[in-house]
């Protein structure tokens, strides 16, 4: 009766964080904004700075090379998670709407397969889930560099005088699904 309840317990346990895993990989994959009301410079330096790793940030590198289109800018930032795409574009009045997703994912992986021991078979089986499933190797880091952006944007605009894109109910926050 013991060993059934710890059996069932443990499974539970990697079913809930399977689960959460996913949505993550799901909420990174969703395409998310800001609308702010700042010029096109200064959203692509401070977004971009601010989607850059903490050491880069602290040496002062260049962490990005943002590439300018015909009505915005976009660049691509990667890390241990994937890669996280950022673009902004105009929305009229001069303000500009931030979008950020993953463009590229990190497939998870547990531990080596190829260990040898009786934790290899745990391994396989354990990569095999994360594959059927479709979860990301570390979605988290993504959504935290996106946050990070996007509150950076917020502090950058409201420090500047504005409250946001325009006029009006909603102006300057967050729509979509979450940051």
């Amino acid at each position: 009766m013991g060993f059934s309840l710890f059996l069932l317990l443990l499974l539970a346990l990697v079913v809930v964080g399977v689960g959460w895993l996913k949505h993550l990989t799901t909420r990174i994959s969703t395409p998310a904004y800001v609308e702010v009301d700042l010029p096109l410079d200064t959203v692509v330096a401070v977004a971009g700075r601010a989607t850059s790793s903490v050491i880069t940030r602290t040496l002062g590198r260049k962490p990005f090379a943002a590439e300018r289109t015909a009505r915005g800018a976009k660049w691509q930032v990667s890390s241990k998670g994937g890669v996280l795409a950022m673009e902004v574009r105009p929305i009229g009045a001069g303000g500009y709407r931030v979008t950020g997703w993953a463009a590229e994912l990190t497939p998870a992986h547990y531990g080596s397969a190829m260990r040898p021991g009786p934790m290899a078979l745990g391994f396989a089986v354990m990569n095999r889930v994360y594959a059927a499933v479709g979860v990301a190797h570390a979605p988290s880091i993504l959504i935290r560099q996106r946050k990070r952006a996007f509150r950076a944007l917020e502090r950058a605009s409201r420090q500047s005088g504005t409250t946001g894109a325009g006029t009006g109910a909603g102006a300057g926050t967050r729509t979509g699904i979450d940051r």
